[in-house]
C-alpha cells in the first residue's frame, strides 16, 4: 500500500516538468522529420494567439468604457431612491420598459426582476449595515 502510494505521488511529481520538456523538445525533432506540418503548426498557432489577442483587446476596450460611463452614475442618490419608494421605482422602471425595446428591454427587465428580488429578501435596509 505506502509503496503503491509512493510510485504515484512520485509519477505526479515528475508529470508536470516531463510534460514541458516533451513541449519543448518534440517540436525540435519533429522539425528535423517533417519541416513542412511544423511550420502549418507554427502558422496556425500565431494565428490563434492573434485572435486572442484582438478578443482581450476589444473585451478590455469595453470594460474601459463601461467603467467610464457608470462612475458618471451617483449610485448613492439611486440607493436612496430605492429605499424611499421602491413601488415608486418599480413603477418608473415599468414605465421606461413601454418606452424601449431590444437589448434595454431585457436589461430593465433584469433590473425590475433584481429589484423585486430585493424588496423580498429585504435587502433595502442597507444603511443599517454600512455606516457613511
Amino acid at each position: 500500500m505506502f509503496n503503491k502510494l509512493l510510485y504515484q505521488t512520485r509519477f505526479l511529481e515528475i508529470l508536470p516538468g516531463a510534460l514541458s520538456w516533451t513541449v519543448l523538445i518534440i517540436p525540435i525533432v519533429i522539425a528535423a522529420l517533417q519541416p513542412y506540418w511544423v511550420a502549418c503548426f507554427v502558422i496556425v498557432f500565431d494565428f490563434y494567439w492573434l485572435v486572442r489577442a484582438v478578443i482581450f483587446g476589444t473585451h478590455l476596450v469595453s470594460g474601459y468604457l463601461k467603467i467610464k460611463r457608470d462612475s458618471k452614475i451617483d449610485w448613492l442618490s439611486r440607493l436612496k431612491e430605492l429605499k424611499k419608494d421602491p413601488q415608486k421605482y418599480l413603477e418608473k422602471l415599468n414605465s421606461q420598459l413601454k418606452n424601449i425595446g431590444g437589448l434595454g428591454k431585457r436589461i430593465l427587465e433584469r433590473e425590475i426582476r433584481q429589484v423585486k428580488r430585493a424588496i423580498r429578501l429585504g435587502f433595502l435596509d442597507w444603511e443599517k449595515y454600512i455606516k457613511w
